[in-house]
């Protein structure tokens, strides 16, 4: 039986690194942050990871022995654009009767 070994990596976008999401191994339950682009999660060969971030579309990988020979595994992302279904614009000058007096916040 194989034991799980850091994986150690960056998630990019192009070339610009991914600031914030989460590397989930499916099989050990186990994940990591990813933070300014870097991760590290336990993992072995034939694991299934999912990448997620906020804006971007979640990827499934299967990690391969090969996976561990590089000091940082890359993996990129690609860009979603999430649609809003209703945005509401307000008067800066007017308040609002729902938030009242902005003077109070102040």
């Amino acid at each position: 039986m194989l034991t799980r070994k850091a994986l150690h990596g960056r998630v990019v976008n192009d070339s610009t690194a991914i600031e914030s999401g989460l590397v989930f191994n499916i099989n050990s339950h186990t994940g990591s942050l990813i933070n300014k682009g870097l991760f590290s999660v336990l993992a072995k060969a034939n694991d299934t990871l999912v990448v997620t971030s906020l804006g971007f579309k979640t990827e499934k990988i299967v990690v391969r022995v090969a996976d561990f020979t590089s000091s940082y595994y890359k993996i990129k992302l690609h860009a979603v654009a999430n649609e809003l279904l209703n945005v509401v614009v307000y008067a800066k000058h007017v308040p609002h009767p729902e938030f009242g007096s902005t003077q109070k916040i102040v």
